[in-house]
C-alpha cells in the first residue's frame, strides 16, 4: 500500500468496524481496539518518527511525525475524545470528507478504517447510480463517458 503503511497482517481491506467504536470514551479503549484489528504496527511506526528535526521545521510544526491512519465516523463527538490522544491518527466525519485528509498530496493510499452506518449516509450524501442524492440539491453522480475502457476490446 502506498504511504508505507504496516498492513501485512490487517485480516481485510476495506477495514470496516462496527458502530460501537463510536461510542468509545476512553483512549485505553480505542488502543485496545487498533491492537485487535491488527493495526498496532503502524502507530508503532508513528511513535518511532517522533522526532524534533534542526532547522526552521521548528516554527513551522512541520516536522513532528508521520501520518498514521484515518477513521471516518457518522455521529458521535465520544470517538473523537477516544482517538484524538493517539499520535497520529485524523478524523473525519462522513459529513465532512475532505479529499486533502483522505489522499494526502494527491497520492492514493491513505489507510482508512470505516465505521458501518456511514455507508448508508454516504448514498444519501452523494446518491447512487440510478437516484439523486436526498441530502445534496441538484446532485448526482457522473456517468462513464466510455461504456468500455479497454481499448483493445473495440
Amino acid at each position: 500500500m502506498s504511504k508505507g503503511h504496516c498492513i501485512e497482517v490487517v485480516p481485510e481491506l476495506p477495514l470496516v468496524v462496527e458502530d460501537k467504536v463510536e461510542g468509545y470514551k476512553k483512549t485505553k479503549e480505542a488502543v485496545l481496539l487498533l491492537k485487535k484489528l491488527k493495526t498496532w504496527n503502524d502507530m508503532k511506526k508513528v511513535y518511532a518518527s517522533q522526532q524534533m528535526r534542526a532547522g526552521n521545521c521548528k516554527m513551522r510544526n512541520s516536522c513532528i511525525q508521520h501520518t498514521g491512519l484515518c477513521i471516518i465516523y457518522n455521529e458521535g463527538n465520544s470517538v473523537i475524545k477516544a482517538f484524538r490522544n493517539i499520535p497520529g491518527i485524523t478524523l473525519l466525519s462522513v459529513n465532512k470528507l475532505n479529499i486533502l485528509k483522505l489522499e494526502p498530496g494527491g497520492h492514493v493510499g491513505c489507510f482508512c478504517i470505516w465505521t458501518e452506518s456511514i455507508f448508508c449516509k454516504l448514498d444519501e450524501l452523494y446518491g447512487i447510480w440510478c437516484g439523486a442524492a436526498s441530502l445534496k440539491s441538484n446532485y448526482s453522480l457522473s456517468m462513464h463517458k466510455m461504456l468500455n475502457t479497454d481499448l483493445a476490446e473495440s
